[in-house]
């Protein structure tokens, strides 16, 4: 079984602090049952497929946290496992640190079709970009599964608006939103350094002018009205009636 399965978590630093990346790397090579020769042979590889040469002998517990899960994720592949566990891969990484480690594992997938992934994310776009497959658990129950573009048909009917508003808070604008007649679901979010609410709103019928009006019963104005296409975030808004946190 350590040479099928492997699992990788989101913000960990599974290894030893003291220890180089490539003597963390070895140490569980070994651990995994590979030999000599091919633990120091999959190391190259991988830390030439990561792109962590430059790290590599840089002690665990001093590299930043974009290097330290592209160590997590070579530890994870370092077995060339056939299923592999993600547990919140981007967890706390950056825009551009998360990017990368997405394309590495689409990458290593797309290497060997009998690879399979599981990955658990509250990240609707990146399970949007990553997954064949999509299941949609809320309070520890399976409330849809489908492909993305399966599951996105289930807002088919429902408009959904993307709005950018000032003058109102993230709260106060949910507050004024949920639960109108019109209005399946509402996902905002406060952009301090432009003093503005960003936010998505899932509904059955209205229109571009309803939004408005209810915003500006609000005490807000709104900069930018656009009817966007829907989202995996729409969904989970519909199913749930509330968001989930945005990237």
């Amino acid at each position: 079984m350590r040479r099928i399965v492997n699992l990788v978590s989101g913000g960990e630093r599974a290894g030893y602090g003291i220890l180089t990346v490539r003597e963390n790397l070895w140490f569980y090579s070994q651990l995994y049952g590979l030999g000599m020769r091919e633990g120091w042979r999959r190391i190259e590889e991988l830390a030439e497929m990561l792109d962590m040469k430059g790290f590599l002998d840089v002690k665990l517990n001093m590299v930043s946290s974009g290097m330290a899960q592209k160590y997590n994720l070579a530890r994870g592949l370092l077995n060339d496992p056939l299923v592999l566990f993600l547990d919140e891969p981007t967890l706390g990484l950056d825009v551009a640190a998360a990017r990368s480690i997405r394309a590495l594992i689409r990458r290593w997938v797309s290497e060997d079709r009998e690879r399979t992934v599981f990955m658990t994310t509250h990240y609707m776009a990146e399970a949007e970009e990553m997954c064949d497959i999509v299941s949609i658990i809320h309070r520890g129950r399976i409330v849809a599964t489908g492909s993305p573009e399966e599951l996105k048909r289930m807002v088919s009917r429902e408009v959904v608006y993307g709005v950018e508003v000032r003058g109102v808070s993230e709260e106060a604008l949910r507050s004024a939103l949920e639960g109108r007649e019109w209005v399946v679901g509402v996902s905002a979010r406060s952009r301090p350094s432009r003093g503005i609410v960003s936010a998505r709103i899932v509904m059955r019928g209205g229109s571009a002018s309803e939004v408005i009006r209810m915003v500006e019963e609000a005490g807000g104005e709104v900069i930018s009205i656009t009817r966007v296409e829907p989202s995996l975030e729409d969904v989970f808004l519909k199913l749930v009636g509330e968001a989930v946190e945005w990237e």
